[in-house]
C-alpha cells in the first residue's frame, strides 16, 4: 500500500526487518511519486521492547494514516497441524507478536496525536480467515479474528473523534505467504488490491478490500460451510479446496 498512499501525495514510513528492501522500497517510491521517505528497521517478533524504539523514530511526525500488514503463519506458507512446525512454543510467539502485538502497539504509538487532531485513518489487514476458525491455519485465523474484532470496536470508539478504523479481510492475493499463485478472477495481485482497498476507505470500517473478495467471502459458507470442515474429514476436503482455488488462478 505504500507506493498507492504516496501516489496520493503521502510521504511514507516504511518499517519492517528487512533493510535492504526497506531502502530499496523507499528509493522506489521517492523516484516514482516524489515523496519524503523514512525507513525503520525493526523485527515484529522481537516482542515489546521493539517499540521504544519505534516510538522514538516516529517522535515529531505527523502521522495522518497507520496501516498495519506485518503478518506471518506458523508453518511457513503450508497448512500444517499446530505442533507440526519447528519450535512450536517460538512459533506460537511469533505469531502473537507479529499479528497481534504489532497492530496493537502500533496504534497505541500512532492514536494519540490522531486524536489530538481529530482526525486520522487506520487500516488494519485482517483476512477472510479471520471470519471462522481454520484447522491447519489455527494460530494464523485466530490472530486475524483477534485483528478483526480489536479493528471494528477501535472504530466505534474513535469514530467520533474523527478517527477511521477498518478492518481490510481479503481473500488470496499472491504474495510470499501464499507461494505467489498465478492472479486471476479469483487471486489478486498485491498492487491491484492495494489500490482498490483503499478505494474502500470511508465506506465502511469492515471490508473485503475488492468486489472479487467480497464475492468469495459472500459464497464461502454455502461452498464450505465452517461445520463441514470441522468434521474428521473436513482438513482434507479444506486442502483439496484450496488447491483447487490455486489452480483456478492458473
Amino acid at each position: 500500500m505504500a507506493p498507492k498512499l504516496a501516489r496520493r501525495g503521502l510521504n511514507v514510513v516504511l518499517i519492517s526487518r528487512n533493510l535492504s528492501k526497506l531502502e530499496l522500497e523507499a528509493k522506489e517510491i521517492e523516484r516514482l511519486h516524489g515523496r519524503r521517505t523514512r525507513v525503520i528497521q525493526a523485527d515484529f517478533t522481537g516482542g515489546l521492547q521493539i517499540y521504544g524504539d519505534i516510538e522514538a523514530e516516529l517522535q515529531g511526525l505527523e502521522v495522518g494514516v497507520l496501516v498495519n500488514n506485518v503478518a506471518m503463519t506458523y508453518g511457513g506458507n503450508k497448512l500444517k497441524r499446530l505442533l507440526d512446525c519447528e519450535n512450536p512454543a517460538k512459533s506460537m510467539m511469533d505469531v502473537v507478536n507479529c499479528n497481534i502485538l504489532s497492530m496493537v502497539q502500533m496504534t497505541r504509538i500512532v492514536l494519540p496525536q490522531m486524536v489530538s487532531r481529530r482526525r486520522g485513518v487506520i487500516v488494519n489487514l485482517s483476512s477472510v480467515a479471520s471470519l471462522r476458525s481454520v484447522p491447519l491455519l489455527a494460530m494464523y485465523a485466530a490472530s486475524k479474528a483477534f485483528v478483526r474484532s480489536f479493528s471494528l470496536a477501535v472504530a466505534t470508539e474513535y469514530r467520533p473523534l474523527g478517527i477511521t478504523v477498518q478492518a481490510v479481510s481479503p481473500c488470496v492475493v499472491s504474495t510470499n505467504m501464499t507461494s505467489h499463485p498465478t492472479p486471476g478472477p479469483l487471486i489478486k495481485l498485491p498492487e491491484d488490491f492495494a489500490r482498490e482497498a483503499l478505494d474502500t476507505l470511508g465506506l465502511s470500517s469492515d471490508v473485503s478490500g475488492c468486489l472479487s473478495h467480497a464475492l468469495q467471502t459472500l459464497l464461502m459458507p454455502v461452498v464450505l460451510p465452517e461445520w463441514l470442515i470441522h468434521t474428521p474429514w473436513g482438513s482434507q476436503l479444506l486442502l483439496k479446496v484450496t488447491g483447487s482455488l490455486m489452480d483456478l488462478s492458473e
